[in-house]
């Protein structure tokens, strides 16, 4: 099943409120309206390609599909 899309701030946010506040994919799906299983999912995804928040922070949404790819 193909899961549904979340924009590129998004995605930057997750990962920000991850490392930043040690917040649980719980309380980041709370914050910013997703489903915790989709924060999980994205958080596993930054750890596999071995990303974090200051790697993405400045890359542009081209690149950071390009890395995540």
């Amino acid at each position: 099943m193909k899961r549904k899309r979340i924009s590129m701030d998004k995605l930057r946010q997750i990962l920000k409120l991850h490392e930043t506040l040690n917040l649980s994919c719980r309380d980041i799906a709370s914050t910013l309206n997703i489903s915790k299983t989709v924060v999980a999912q994205y958080i596993n995804e930054f750890r596999v390609c071995k990303l974090n928040y200051p790697d993405i922070e400045n890359l542009s949404d081209s690149d950071l599909i390009e890395k995540l790819g």
